[in-house]
């Protein structure tokens, strides 16, 4: 990959900022895709909003991705696929600079467990990704959100076994 041509792309594509996106979708219907395994009933993503988190691009192609743990915490198969992701924007805490993508919006973790929605750069966060998910729904004005492979189980849309790493476990 030609890094020199991608930053240069990066700047010009990350030009928006976190609050530009608020109510971009506003009184849309966005469905939220996290990785459990009832993620493979979505058979035609097109036409619909969707935001996806982590390896969803392994099923399917968000319009948003949503990234909040560090390469290190995936396995190097999961992350190739956050890595390769075709989703029209990337959606992170993390330093823009650490992705391929072309379009990376950066935000702030606001408060753990919140709910209200901000006005500057911060997002409520736990310890899901779905859970930012749902707050990036809000975020960008959506009047119903669906949610889709929120299985909160051990099983992968991959078929894999996965171990989640909840609070006491």
């Amino acid at each position: 990959m030609d890094t020199a041509r991608c930053a240069v792309e990066r700047d010009v594509a990350t030009t928006r900022a976190f609050v530009d996106l608020r109510n971009h979708h506003a009184g849309a219907t966005i469905l939220v895709c996290g990785c459990g395994e009832s993620l493979t009933r979505l058979t035609q993503a097109q036409g619909i909003i969707t935001i996806g988190v982590n390896d969803v691009g392994r099923w399917f192609t968000p319009d948003y991705l949503v990234v909040l743990n560090t390469r290190r915490q995936f396995t190097a198969d999961r992350y190739a696929y956050i890595d390769a992701s075709r989703a029209g924007t990337l959606v992170t805490q993390l330093d823009p600079a650490g992705f391929a993508h072309p379009d990376v919006v950066q935000f702030r973790l606001g408060r753990r467990g919140g709910t209200e929605l901000s006005d500057d750069d911060t997002m409520a966060y736990s310890n899901t990704s779905p859970y930012v998910a749902i707050q990036l729904a809000r975020h960008l004005g959506a009047r119903r959100i669906g949610l889709l492979g929120v299985d909160f189980g051990d099983r992968h849309f991959s078929g894999r076994r996965v171990r989640m790493r909840w609070p006491g476990n």
